[in-house]
């Protein structure tokens, strides 16, 4: 699996955490786990994917924060994580991917999670739908 350059998993019942061991396919250009029942948190090491064009986490129960480390994913230019439970602050370390990959919420895409504001500025024309009930 140490040359596998996509994972569509996409679709299907599949649950649990994500295995950190994923973070070991360090040739992924695409990891695609949409529409599934994932939940708990991103990995932390998900920056060890650099090579990452597209992540679509989208349509899970994924929760906890958003990594800092996904900012450091600077070959991607598809990030879909709405439809999910992730909450907190959002880092303003995510600006480094929006000012240089993203032009288009087709391309960027956090709504319908329970994201608290304040939001940084770089994401605030992302920012659509959020349940913010639980936030201070």
């Amino acid at each position: 699996l140490q040359n596998l350059i996509e994972l569509n998993l996409y679709n299907n019942q599949l649950s649990g955490q994500i295995n950190t061991e994923i973070t070991t396919l360090t040739k992924l250009n695409y990891l695609t786990l949409e529409s599934n029942m994932f939940s708990g948190p991103i990995p932390e090491d998900i920056n060890n994917l650099s090579n990452l064009i597209g992540l679509d986490l989208r349509d899970n129960m994924f929760s906890g924060t958003i990594p800092t480390q996904i900012s450091e994913l600077l070959s991607l230019e598809d990030l879909h994580l709405h439809q999910n439970e992730f909450s907190g602050v959002i880092d303003s370390s995510i600006c480094d991917l929006i000012n240089i990959q993203f032009d288009s919420t087709a391309f960027f895409n956090i709504d319908q999670n329970q994201l608290c504001p304040p939001y940084p500025e770089c994401i605030e024309n992302y920012m659509y739908e959020q349940d913010t009930s639980n936030c201070p």
